[in-house]
């Protein structure tokens, strides 16, 4: 039986390995909807810190909405934890927009995509990934920036992409 760990796969081996051809290519050409760097927890933890980590969903939240609001004052900020070369980091996340630093969960893509690994044989997929998929800690805090700020219109477009992408609010 698969353990927790070892549901969480390299992504980049995967194209790596399965498109050697195109691993050049970015992954968001080959799969527009391509899901990438999710926030993960054991369950102990999950249990013992929500609040704490609701509140850092939240400063992630708020960081998000900083950046699409904020893009020339952000960048620097997001440089110093992605260190590349300041002109490939602009390129990748605001012009070509290849980099999304996306806080949404995306539980139903998260899943899409376990089953297509199951499909070509990356993985056995011998676990309920429903079972390891928690976005409640995402809608709490989401759910709390709304209640203080309910027009602000990124979580209202957070709250619409949390709909499409983890099911009804």
């Amino acid at each position: 039986e698969e353990s927790d760990e070892d549901a969480v796969l390299p992504v980049l081996d995967l194209y790596r390995d399965a498109f050697p051809v195109l691993s050049a290519l970015h992954v968001d050409k080959l799969s527009p909807d391509f899901i990438c760097c999710r926030v993960l927890t054991r369950p102990a933890t999950l249990a013992s810190r929500r609040e704490e980590l609701v509140h850092f969903i939240r400063a992630q939240l708020k960081a998000y909405r900083f950046l699409h609001t904020h893009p020339e004052e952000a960048l620097p900020l997001v440089n110093k934890s992605i260190e590349v070369d300041e002109q490939v980091l602009r390129s990748q996340l605001l012009e070509d927009e290849h980099l999304k630093l996306e806080p949404d969960p995306a539980g139903l893509r998260v899943e899409e995509f376990y089953d297509s690994m199951k499909r070509v044989g990356y993985i056995e997929g011998k676990i309920d990934i429903k079972k390891h998929v928690d976005t409640s800690l995402y809608r709490e805090a989401l759910g709390s920036l709304l209640e203080e700020e309910p027009q602000d219109p990124t979580w209202l477009k957070l709250k619409a992409d949390y709909e499409k992408n983890d099911g009804a609010w």
